[in-house]
């Protein structure tokens, strides 16, 4: 999910990293009733969300530029 999201092998073995000390920090978060599979999908797919908005949000041009 992370590769293919993110489109880079170094970059997606980093969010892979960053994805597990997500789950691990949110563990008590957890409801048991949930699919463990289901709520780490969700987190890995959010941070694929938040990596794309900070991508876009630094494509932007300067205001100092002319």
């Amino acid at each position: 999910l992370l590769l293919r999201s993110l489109g880079n092998r170094e970059h997606a073995a980093d969010a892979t990293q960053e994805v597990f000390l997500r789950i691990v920090k949110n563990a008590p978060r957890w409801e048991r009733k949930a699919k463990f599979t289901t709520w780490m999908y969700t987190i890995a797919r959010n941070f694929c969300i938040d990596e794309a908005r900070k991508k876009n949000f630094r494509k932007t041009d300067s205001l100092n530029e002319k």
